[in-house]
């Protein structure tokens, strides 16, 4: 019976990919690797083992080769995982191979969609054409596949659209901002998933106003008047709509044509007053022209009959202003005026604001003539109003008087400062000297000592590195700073009113501070690596890396090889520090190479050694000193002699056989060689003389070269015969 040697490796039968989903359970089972072995008994018993587990991702089952999945995993961060397994016997020596395993993570579901913007704001002309592409919202899902797919969705109806796929948002109804003047929508991004997940974005849409009203007077005009009037009288006043918006809503009024001037009519407020003294009886025609201040003006004219009558059948007025300032904070129906009349041609009469009524803020009670405050009043819109009072009698048609009141509107501390924007963003260099970094500009829109605003830092400052100028806002630094200590600095500001804390207001001002390069690279460790004599070119044998407190440009790190000389058979790579086989290795002519790397940043220059000791492989047959071998060895019958050697009825014998050497590598290697043996009898006995005569007599003159006598020896070795016996 053989017994087995341990002279076979495990060889993996197993796949060497394999994919899982990244919402694996935990110490679920990944796969399960074989290797099998063709020896027998524990020279053929595997065990395995990770000698490289992704970090911890991975363990095996010594006996049985699962592999279980140890932390959770994640797509978006690594879809490949290399894990090495190894496979070893229990023969002694033991015989072990390794196997490279790649995971796949597939992915799952796991990520909503993203809006590159939580909330999008947009202006369109109202005048848009049907089917113009307005924008394009994007959401990426860092998932991939059908999970990774992103459909658009506007949640409510309105004139506007989204493009499923590429997100275009378009008008596709036409708009009226005198209807609707802004639409907030909401947009869904919805994945493709089995189990979809969405993310929204707000999208609100202003739509801004083209001029597409003309103004609007009522035409024509009547205005009966005293057949004297003094310069400068009122006639009447005209009023036209507009129902744009801003500056297409802003209209100017003139007048024209014959008689025009006569007369003149306040731009704004469409009063018209005698340009001088007039004494008339007859009917005065005057043309009125309105006009708005949009890009493309749209007008409206009309005319206005001027009529005179007596003087005595007008109502006269009397104006009793009680109030001709008033606070901006006054409450609502104050009493500021009242204004009464009386007429001998037709009582009674009614009161009416006929111009100056900005925005509606005061009312005049019809019946008895109180002028009061009907909606707040704000000195930073309306310092000052002037209001056409007039008094109508009940007469056909009906006469009016006019009057005007002037009241001035005062300011009061209703405002609180405000900073031009909640967030600052500075950027200054380190290791500058103190200087200048940025403003903050906060505006209060009251007057006088009501608007002053100072400032201070009251978050931030802990070291006192910052500081601001109380009346500029303008930001400085009090010494230099250093990124590396410190790269941000998040800094609140307060604008303050001195004789009011409490209105305040706050500002965030982010410092960033720059890199300048005043670091040199780190190594980050000891460089010490093995590379196998038979890594073939391009194989990655270690990467060096080290690390800059820099950012930026000044933390780009090139390597290089120092002095390197052509025996170097390696080289780096220039930017990320992977040292790779240039030219074959041979552990036999050398077996340790000791690099000098350098590590550059423009600036500043370090270097270190990187030891990589070259590891045998199989790679030379074992050599015999001779190619061959002769020898003569004689008959045996020694009984410490493993194989007795005799000879049988022959003077010698030659053999020849062949003699293997090999190695134990895994892959063993071997050589032979030819040995030849010729085998001769041993000498048992001494030759022996047969008998002579032992005296013999010579002649004295017997010839030189007689026999004189013949000696026989005989030898038992070879059947008692004298061959071979000199």
């Amino acid at each position: 019976m053989v017994d087995d040697v341990n002279d076979n490796a495990p060889l993996f039968v197993s796949a060497k990919i394999v994919s899982i989903p990244e919402d694996a359970a935990l110490h679920s089972v990944v796969m399960t690797v074989h290797a099998e072995d063709e020896d027998i008994g524990s020279n053929g018993e595997m065990l395995y083992y990770l000698n490289n587990t992704s970090g911890g991702v991975f363990s095996i089952n010594s006996t049985s080769g699962k592999i279980y999945l140890e932390e959770e995993l994640d797509r978006e961060q690594g879809d490949t995982l290399t894990v090495t397994v190894t496979a070893t016997d229990k023969g002694s020596p033991r015989m072990a191979t390794t196997m490279n395993l790649t995971v796949h993570v597939e992915d799952a579901n796991d990520h909503d969609p993203e809006f590159s913007q939580r909330a999008y704001s947009l202006t369109v002309r109202e005048d848009i054409p049907r089917g113009t592409s307005l924008f394009q919202v994007q959401a990426l899902d860092r998932d991939i596949g059908t999970n990774g797919q992103v459909r658009y969705i506007l949640t409510q109806a309105s004139p506007f659209v989204v493009d499923t796929v590429r997100g275009v948002v378009t008008v596709m109804d036409k708009l009226d901002r005198e209807k609707e003047s802004n639409y907030t929508l909401i947009i869904a991004a919805v994945d493709q998933g089995e189990t979809p997940r969405s993310a929204t974005a707000a999208l609100s849409v202003t739509v801004l106003d083209v001029n597409d009203f003309v103004p609007f007077m009522n035409s024509p005009y009547v205005a009966y008047v005293p057949t004297e009037l003094a310069a400068g009288s009122v006639v009447c006043a005209v009023r036209a709509t507009d129902g744009d918006a801003d500056m297409n809503a802003e209209l100017q009024y003139s007048l024209y044509g014959q008689n025009s001037d006569l007369f003149s009519i306040h731009p704004s407020s469409g009063t018209v007053f005698t340009s001088s003294a007039l004494r008339r009886t007859e009917d005065i025609i005057v043309s009125v022209h309105v006009e708005d201040a949009g890009e493309s003006p749209k007008f409206h004219f009309t005319t206005i009959s001027i009529r005179f009558q007596n003087v005595s059948e007008f109502p006269q007025m009397n104006v009793d202003v009680l109030r001709s300032s008033l606070s901006e904070d006054e409450p609502l129906e104050t009493l500021v005026a009242v204004v009464s009349a009386v007429s001998i041609r037709a009582q009674p009469v009614s009161f009416y604001l006929a111009s100056g009524n900005f925005e509606d803020v005061f009312h005049v009670e019809q019946l008895s003539g109180a002028l009061t405050v009907e909606n707040p009043l704000d000195y930073e819109t309306k310092k000052e109003f002037t209001l056409l009072m007039e008094a109508r009698d009940s007469g056909s048609p009906p006469f009016s008087s006019f009057a005007e009141i002037h009241i001035n509107i005062s300011d009061v501390n209703d405002n609180f400062p405000q900073f031009t924007q909640a967030e600052y963003r500075c950027e200054i260099f380190e290791n500058s000297p103190p200087s200048w970094v940025c403003d903050v500009l906060a505006i209060d829109a009251d007057s006088g000592s009501y608007g002053t605003v100072q400032y201070n830092i009251t978050e931030g400052n802990d070291d006192h590195l910052f500081t601001v100028d109380p009346e500029s806002g303008f930001l400085s630094t009090t010494a230099s700073l250093d990124r590396e200590n410190v790269p941000e600095f998040n800094l609140t500001v307060e604008a303050t009113e001195p004789n009011d804390p409490l209105h305040k207001d706050r500002a965030t001002v982010i410092v960033v501070v720059l890199d300048r390069n005043d670091n040199a690279p780190r190594f980050s460790r000891v460089f010490l690596t093995e590379a196998s004599e038979d890594s073939p070119v391009g194989r990655t044998v270690i990467q060096v890396t080290s690390s800059d407190d820099d950012t930026g440009a000044n933390a780009m790190i090139n390597y290089s090889i120092i002095d390197q000389s052509d025996d170097v058979p390696f080289t780096i790579d220039l930017t990320t520090g992977y040292i790779t086989v240039q030219r074959p290795l041979d552990r036999e002519m050398r077996d340790r190479y000791i690099l000098k790397v350098n590590a550059n940043d423009s600036a500043w220059s370090i270097s270190t050694d990187v030891i990589i000791d070259i590891t045998d492989v199989n790679d030379n047959r074992p050599v015999f000193s001779d190619p061959f071998y002769t020898v003569v060895l004689s008959e045996m019958k020694d009984k410490e002699v493993f194989v007795p050697l005799m000879l049988f009825n022959s003077d010698f014998e030659i053999y020849q056989f062949t003699v293997i050497a090999f190695d134990c590598g895994n892959v063993p290697l071997s050589s032979d060689t030819t040995v030849t043996v010729r085998l001769e009898p041993y000498n048992h006995y001494p030759p022996m003389f047969l008998p002579f005569q032992p005296l013999i007599a010579v002649p004295y003159h017997m010839a030189v070269g007689t026999e004189v006598v013949q000696f026989t020896a005989i030898d038992q070795d070879v059947n008692n015969s004298s061959v071979g016996i000199e």
